[in-house]
């Protein structure tokens, strides 16, 4: 019983640590588990940087299929690059031709 009336009399002394100690321990909690604590934002930044060096290769990608389809239109038709569009993807020769394939 002595304990209790010690600690009413000092409690208005004991109550700005113990709360002080109380938001901490709250604070430091929830900064490093739960939705939004540091290890997410962490596994997060790491998804954005995969997701910009994946971004800048459909980028590159995007960039060469525009030129090769600009290559084809007819304002600016390149007719070499038709030629070999054309041997590509049909089976026909002229006559005394030879096709030799090399792996890329």
């Amino acid at each position: 019983m002595w304990i209790l009336r010690e600690l009413f009399k000092h409690s208005k002394t004991l109550f700005l640590p113990v709360a002080v100690l109380l938001v901490f321990t709250y604070v430091y909690y929830h900064l490093f588990t739960g939705d939004r604590s540091l290890w997410v934002w962490y596994g997060l930044n790491e998804q954005v940087n995969q997701m910009k060096i994946e971004n800048a290769l459909l980028n590159e990608r995007h960039a060469e299929l525009e030129h090769k389809v600009l290559r084809l239109k007819p304002e600016s038709l390149d007719v070499d690059y038709l030629d070999e569009r054309v041997r590509e993807s049909l089976p026909v020769l002229r006559r005394n031709e030879r096709v030799i394939y090399l792996s890329r």
